[in-house]
């Protein structure tokens, strides 16, 4: 009944952005949308219109932030929207309520009083994205590489963000995500002995890197994926209810 109610309400939500952006603006995000992001160029016309409203949404939800000297224009914006977008297209959710800030660097930076450098990170305690503005375009210029910063880094916000939330407001279904765990375990020592060569070792860091990682491959080589591991593979769909084997319309029936 919770789920009927909220996925009502995001409906109600897309149809009235849907009749209020015009169509210039729907011209540009599509424009970028096809030259920069590989999943929404296999998209039917219906999946871009609703991939194009859900990057509106993002975008207007989010506060978006760079170091000094640093534009971030909306091109910027829907690049990276995007990731979000393509990660929860199946899922009743299209907003981040918690880590809604997102700040893009130049390249690596470092926190104070720290000389390790990051190229992204989620941060639970100022509740925001950073992000190396290089290395996401890297991640959408090589869409088959199974590496993609901002999908990595998305995959992280998801898994915080589920847990901070009430149950009743969950992203993530929680059987699902058990039975993903379940699977993730064993997956884990095998990536640590050596055993899983598909999944590259900063995945058997822990289960969180493990499931960004995870993300990365399922979206960028999802037909390897689904033959290296098809159980693991098929957790990954029932837990973000899609398939992007599946064009041109990934998000499960």
């Amino acid at each position: 009944m919770i789920n009927l109610v909220k996925s009502t309400y995001i409906n109600v939500r897309h149809r009235l952005i849907d009749l209020f952006l015009s169509s210039t603006k729907k011209a540009v995000y599509h424009q970028v949308l096809l030259r920069h992001n590989t999943y929404y160029r296999g998209l039917s016309p219906e999946g871009k219109r609703n991939f194009i409203i859900r990057t509106h949404l993002f975008i207007g939800t989010t506060r978006f932030r760079s170091q000094e000297g640093l534009s971030v224009p909306l091109v910027m914006k829907i690049i990276l929207s995007a990731a979000f977008v393509q990660v929860t297209f199946g899922l009743n959710e299209d907003v981040l309520e918690y880590f809604n800030r997102i700040v893009i660097f130049s390249g690596p930076y470092s926190y104070k009083n720290t000389s390790k450098r990051f190229k992204g990170d989620v941060n639970p305690r100022t509740r925001t994205i950073n992000l190396s503005w290089p290395s996401v375009a890297r991640g959408f210029e090589d869409a088959e590489d199974g590496i993609n910063l901002a999908i990595h880094e998305f995959a992280h916000c998801l898994i915080l963000e589920n847990s901070r939330r009430s149950y009743l407001n969950r992203i993530l279904n929680a059987s699902d995500l058990r039975a993903w765990k379940l699977q993730a375990v064993v997956l884990l020592r095998q990536i640590r002995n050596g055993q899983a060569p598909f999944f590259r070792a900063y995945g058997g860091t822990n289960l969180m890197e493990l499931f960004a990682v995870s993300l990365e491959l399922f979206f960028e080589k999802p037909e390897a994926f689904a033959r290296e591991n098809p159980e693991f593979y098929q957790c990954m769909t029932m837990l973000l209810k899609q398939d992007p084997r599946f064009t041109p319309y990934p998000p499960l029936p």
